[in-house]
């Protein structure tokens, strides 16, 4: 059991999720001796305002939606309705998938969340 006083419970404020105008495209996975690859086109939507340094996250996930692998890479900015090709690598072939397996490939866009006043 975890309790907080009145002084954290007054000081706390909402999160919400910040708006991303990334978008992704073109995923290709393909494996070599150094470990399996997986790359994809990070796309910004927005026709105004350019993209700054964003994580992105890939997580590869079996037929049954179990997590298997995950990966990030960093995009260090996408000019306004830009686009830039993004590499996730794992060191290894994953764990318990044999060749011909299929997998299931989320990727994600990871930014700072927003608090609310």
């Amino acid at each position: 059991e975890v309790d907080f006083d009145s002084v954290y419970q007054s000081t706390w404020r909402k999160a919400k999720r910040a708006e991303t105008k990334l978008v992704t495209k073109n995923y290709t996975m393909r494996s070599s001796d150094a470990g399996p690859r997986l790359d994809a086109v990070i796309v910004n939507t927005d026709p105004v305002t350019p993209a700054l340094r964003t994580v992105v996250g890939a997580i590869i996930m079996d037929e049954t939606r179990n997590p298997v692998a995950v990966s990030r890479t960093i995009v260090d900015g996408i000019a306004k309705g830009g686009e830039q090709a993004g590499f996730f690598t794992w060191p290894e072939q994953f764990a318990g998938v044999l060749e011909g397996d299929k997998l299931i490939t989320d990727i994600i866009i990871m930014q700072s969340a927003e608090f609310q006043k």
